[in-house]
């Protein structure tokens, strides 16, 4: 079909949408006060009437000379003009040349209904009936037809998928970024799950750290988030709380900052026992150990379509430091001391999709707490201790700089796997939405 562009996203949230431009009633009227109708027999609307446009409306709009965009209404002008935005650019059409799309639905219930279609996205879309608005989502419709005018138009219609090309990550690797969980869709991986109560709100917890007796939660809030066309951009900030966190994990992710007898503990031979932590604590046991631990960070993501117009690519900045930056550390044996330090870990990533189905992973980080390990030791780490599913991080080679790259891959609409060069090498998850 001519013309055809693919357009902005639409709204998240659904509500009806309710005309508040009397000026296209007045520009879809001839001067003897009758409605225009297109020729050929495809009529405005199969009731009559012009189409319902107001500010805020968001599905693929059709026009009289057989064009069709997809995109959103910005503005109305006082003479009828629509501003309506797509991802190719913003176009100014005058109401006139709108089309009324109607449809006929009808629900697994068994419940139908017919009238126009005032907006529509990817999960659902408002219908406005004879006798009021209503909101139907994609996943409960057995059958739907669509008119333009008195003519059926042929479009098929594709419940929402998990995995479009555009997959929304929240986690690249072990960082979060500011593209939090969908309001009521579901996450799990091997090590943590959570959910999206809003599209601004995300709770996330480490499931195997509080089956161990280390209850914890990760809350996400997305301070600002602003859409035009393709791009996308999004500050959010978060944390996660540990009840009680066994801090010999802690101390020994930052061992290095402890001079032993003027050395560095890091650099003592590797059969040398003090090389571990524990034996430098005046009381190693866990109960003594045991403490609320906190980490709080913030993150700058962007996303974008690509030039080709086949998937998108991302960038994300962060930060974050947790609560050693204030606690007070750990009395150490005579001859062991702290030197003064505070926690911290800056990434930068970036997320490329190479088809529908994969993405390319990659990100340079800084962190004064990073210790490289096998795979060997990390896989040990997470099935044979006696904390399983939990990464200890207890041991490692210090490395304040360092690098990672990967690939995710899709091979259902709800499962992901990925692999990278760092621990933890091996990443899966399942994402369901709940609409």
């Amino acid at each position: 079909m001519r013309g055809v562009a693919q357009g902005a996203e639409a709204r998240n949230e659904w509500k009806p949408v309710r005309p508040r431009a009397t000026a296209v009633l007045e520009a879809l009227t001839t001067d003897d006060g009758e409605v225009a109708t297109t020729t050929g027999g495809d009529t405005v609307s199969g009731a009559g009437g012009p189409p319902t446009l107001s500010v805020g409306m968001s599905k693929v709009f059709y026009m009289r000379n057989g064009d069709m965009f997809e995109g959103s209404v910005q503005a109305i002008s006082d003479d009828g003009v629509v501003t309506l935005e797509t991802s190719d650019g913003v176009l100014y059409i005058p109401a006139g040349q709108f089309l009324k799309e109607t449809a006929r639905v009808t629900k697994n219930t068994g419940t139908q209904y017919r009238g126009e279609i005032l907006s529509e996205d990817a999960v659902g879309f408002a219908l406005r009936t004879n006798y009021g608005e209503i909101v139907v989502s994609k996943t409960d419709i057995q059958s739907m037809s669509r008119y333009l005018g008195e003519k059926q138009i042929a479009r098929r219609e594709e419940r929402r998928r998990f995995f479009q090309g555009d997959e929304t990550l929240t986690h690249l690797f072990l960082d979060p970024t500011a593209f939090g969980l969908e309001e009521r869709t579901f996450y799990v991986t091997g090590i943590s799950l959570g959910f999206g109560f809003t599209n601004n709100f995300m709770l996330m917890s480490r499931m195997f750290d509080s089956v161990n007796g280390d209850i914890n939660l990760g809350p996400q809030f997305t301070l600002l988030k602003r859409r035009r066309g393709s791009s996308e951009i999004a500050v959010a900030i978060g944390g996660r709380l540990y009840t009680t966190h066994d801090m010999r994990q802690e101390y020994s992710r930052y061992g290095h900052f402890i001079d032993y007898n003027g050395a560095k503990v890091d650099d003592l031979d590797r059969d040398d026992r003090m090389r571990d932590v524990e034996e430098h604590l005046v009381d190693a046991s866990k109960r003594a150990n045991e403490e609320v631990f906190g980490e709080v960070y913030s993150v700058m993501s962007w996303r974008g379509g690509l030039r080709d117009g086949r998937g998108k690519w991302g960038l994300h900045l962060g930060a974050k430091t947790n609560s050693l930056a204030w606690q007070e550390r750990p009395a150490l044996k005579a001859g062991s001391e702290w030197r003064s330090f505070k926690p911290y870990r800056v990434w930068l990533a970036l997320d490329y999709d190479m088809s529908k189905r994969v993405k390319f992973l990659t990100e340079i980080f800084a962190d004064n707490g990073w210790r490289w390990r096998n795979f060997e030791t990390v896989v040990d780490d997470y099935f044979a201790d006696d904390t399983p599913g939990v990464l200890d991080f207890t041991e490692g080679t210090y490395r304040p700089v360092d690098i990672d790259l990967g690939f995710l891959i899709a091979p259902t609409d709800t499962l992901r796997i990925g692999a990278h060069f760092q621990d933890p090498y091996i990443t899966f998850y399942w994402k369901f939405a709940q609409f």
